[in-house]
């Protein structure tokens, strides 16, 4: 994710600034060869360069072209699927960074997505890692550390060693089964999929809705941080998990019954899902959880609609 902050009105000529623009173009043009993305905030566009200047004022006819492709029109855009709550407080070198990359990135870790910071050069955050301090209330939730690039070199050096990117669903479906083994993936669970457009920004929503699954069950409703994870994704207007309405149970009652991994013949009235917007996909999955039983995940793939 683009640190939007690391523009911080401390380019005093529009030399500088295009030298920094480039910098980062470089950057991403890096991430793109190994399969990854720089994602921003609209809010990068505004940014002042210098005190009364904004970033779009001082970058060549060139850049200005490329600037806008990637901060106003094309994206990729996190804010359009925003996963951090605006009501949570974050902080970063005594800053309050809500609703920046720096709070989306730190949410995005804690719940297990390997999110990592891309950073203007010359700027007062060329170092690394960056800690993000998260707030709820008044008490303190914890502290997140990210990784932190302002140089080329490095992030290529690191890339080369990291894991592949995820580029179809079936690479979306080899991770989930082999990363979340707290969770029972029936099988056929990811055929729907199938025929679908690979969509990364969608897949990496619905690994991210897994592995709140995945630590519900490992945490057990009883405990605080089960109870936590319940208030956070099963209630409230932005709840990630919900289940069907009553009209749906009865329209759809066919479609969301699964054969039963456990019991030949058997099956799984599964009205329980997890939420992806734009396209709408869903994950079907057995709510709620038996005593000593387990969440079994029998349907990932864009919302039913039929019957």
């Amino acid at each position: 994710m683009l640190n939007e902050l690391s523009v911080h009105e401390q380019f005093a000529s529009q030399s500088m600034l295009r030298d920094a623009f480039a910098r980062i173009m470089t950057i991403r043009n890096i991430a793109r060869r190994f399969g990854r993305e720089v994602y921003c905030h609209r809010s990068a566009w505004y940014r002042a360069v210098s005190p009364g200047t904004l970033l779009v004022q001082m970058l060549s006819r060139e850049q200005l072209s490329a600037a806008k492709l990637w901060l106003t029109r094309q994206g990729p855009f996190w804010d359009d699927a925003q996963h951090h709550d605006p009501n949570d407080l974050f902080e970063c070198q005594g800053d309050i960074v809500t609703e920046a990359g720096l709070a989306e990135a730190a949410y995005c870790t804690n719940i297990g997505l390997d999110r990592r910071m891309v950073s203007f050069t010359p700027s007062l955050w060329e170092y690394t890692p960056l800690t993000v301090t998260w707030w709820r209330g008044d008490a303190l939730f914890t502290n997140v550390e990210l990784k932190n690039y302002w140089d080329a070199p490095r992030l290529e050096s690191d890339l080369r060693l990291a894991d592949p990117a995820i580029d179809s669903w079936r690479k979306l479906e080899t991770l989930s089964r082999g990363r979340f083994h707290n969770l029972n993936f029936t099988p056929g669970s990811f055929d729907p999929l199938d025929g679908q457009p690979f969509a990364p920004g969608a897949a990496g929503r619905i690994l991210s809705r897994l592995e709140v699954l995945d630590r519900l069950w490992a945490a057990g409703r009883g405990t605080s941080l089960g109870q936590q994870l319940y208030e956070d994704y099963f209630m409230g207007d932005r709840a990630w998990f919900s289940d069907s309405s009553d009209t749906e149970k009865r329209d759809f009652k066919q479609a969301l019954t699964f054969p039963s991994p456990d019991d030949e013949g058997g099956s799984l009235f599964c009205t329980w899902h997890g939420k992806v917007n734009n396209p709408p996909y869903r994950i079907h999955f057995s709510w709620p959880i038996p005593a000593g039983g387990q969440i079994y995940i029998v349907y990932v793939g864009l919302k039913i609609t039929r019957r």
